[in-house]
């Protein structure tokens, strides 16, 4: 590149300060990496200014990602010349919440997605005219409270689903503690990005491709965040909204393998437990708790010889902890081994613990429908249901009766 050249263009980009400032920092702008748009980032823009490499490569300088390097990646730089500041970002959400984070929504507790914003500074920034989304081609889909975050601060959304024309006196909808976005996340991957007032995406979750030619973040675990940690996304196993993040891992574990399905069994069954990974190491409680480093390490078949619920996790060196996988196994006596019905069979067992009329006794159970019409269902045959419950005697009328009404519900893990 010719030094007249490189002079000319600083000359161009002069007449554009006096029309454009921004005060956030756009990514695409920001070619050097100093958090400041300046004659830095233009200098590296000058060197690549129609470079054939940059037409059919991967540019820095090309800010559109169109035809190289341009007037048009000229115009972006321009438009946020001079500021300066570090963006806002999605520092962490969880697209799996189960037992983390819980709102209260028209009286309801609920266990809404959730999605973490920061403020990285130095200043304080002015959230209204700002967006999420979770579709590339609706930027404008939620709009961020008109209200200021400050400085190293951080904002809890939850991602509860809610339209905003089922509220239109209350948007964006705040319960009383939280805002809550009309989007959900995906669990399975999918895309989330914040968008600023010139509609430009500052930041934005799409390093992985969760289906054909879709790209966002990957697979989500429950109750595991996912987020940014020193600038790189980790997932993140001790999440930590409204704080700052601590040490992920890039990867997580896989998932162990059990030798048995769920279900009934007679006698004593064997249950084996395995991974592929070398190095890996397999852990396992049988109290109903998740699985931790400290819990016992599988090193051998577990001999099941009553009702057991096995949860197991996979451990892998330098990679977050597995997704848990719990199993539970009925235990039956061998003189209703042979039992068959012609209608459906529910195998309930409170291990020894009294039902009573005031509140549900932790169960275990099986159910086992009829195979095909006119045949017949046996105690032993796969489940279509099996593990925890409760149980409680129903009735008020009928309490004192020798055979009682029960209710009956089945409990997630």
């Amino acid at each position: 590149m010719r030094p007249s050249a490189r002079t000319h263009l600083t000359g161009i980009l002069l007449l554009f300060v006096l029309v454009a400032f921004c005060g956030a920092v756009s990514p695409k702008g920001d070619i050097d990496g100093n958090n400041s748009i300046n004659s830095l980032d233009l200098a590296q823009l000058a060197d690549r200014w129609l470079a054939p490499e940059c037409e059919y490569s991967s540019c820095q300088e090309n800010l559109d990602g169109v035809d190289g390097v341009n007037s048009r990646d000229l115009a972006i730089l321009a438009e946020y010349w001079g500021a300066k500041g570090t963006n806002l970002v999605i520092n962490e959400f969880m697209a799996r919440n189960k037992y983390n984070n819980y709102a209260v929504v028209q009286g309801q507790v609920v266990y809404p997605d959730w999605l973490e914003i920061h403020n990285p500074g130095p200043d304080e920034i002015y959230l209204g005219g700002w967006y999420l989304t979770d579709n590339e081609k609706k930027l404008r889909k939620w709009p961020l409270p008109r209200r200021y975050l400050g400085a190293g601060g951080h904002m809890l959304i939850f991602a509860s689903g809610i339209e905003l024309e089922d509220h239109p006196e209350n948007l964006p909808y705040w319960d009383g503690s939280y805002y809550h976005t009309n989007f959900t996340l995906g669990g399975d991957g999918g895309y989330l990005a914040l968008v600023d007032p010139h509609e430009y995406i500052i930041h934005e979750y799409r390093s992985s491709e969760y289906g054909f030619n879709d790209f966002g973040y990957p697979q989500q675990y429950q109750d595991v965040s996912y987020g940014l940690y020193n600038g790189v996304e980790q997932y993140l196993p001790n999440p930590s909204p409204r704080a700052a993040n601590y040490p992920g891992y890039e990867r997580m574990s896989g998932v162990p393998y059990f030798s048995h399905p769920g279900g009934t069994f007679v006698g004593t069954l064997d249950l084996s437990l395995t991974h592929p990974a070398q190095g890996s190491v397999i852990r396992y409680t049988t109290n109903g708790t998740v699985p931790s480093e400290t819990s016992t390490e599988y090193t051998g078949p577990i001999p099941l010889v009553y009702t057991t619920e096995v949860i197991a996790r996979v451990f892998e060196p330098g990679k977050a902890p597995g997704p848990f996988v719990s199993k539970t196994y009925v235990g039956l006596s061998s003189a209703v081994s042979g039992f068959n019905s012609n209608i459906p069979i529910v195998v309930v067992d409170t291990k020894g613990q009294l039902i009573n009329d005031s509140m549900y006794t932790r169960c275990f159970a099986a159910f086992m429908e009829k195979p095909v019409s006119g045949g017949r269902v046996n105690i032993t045959d796969s489940p279509d249901f099996v593990g925890r419950c409760g149980i409680r005697i129903r009735g008020s009328s009928t309490a004192g009766e020798p055979k009682h009404q029960y209710s009956l519900e089945t409990w997630d893990e």
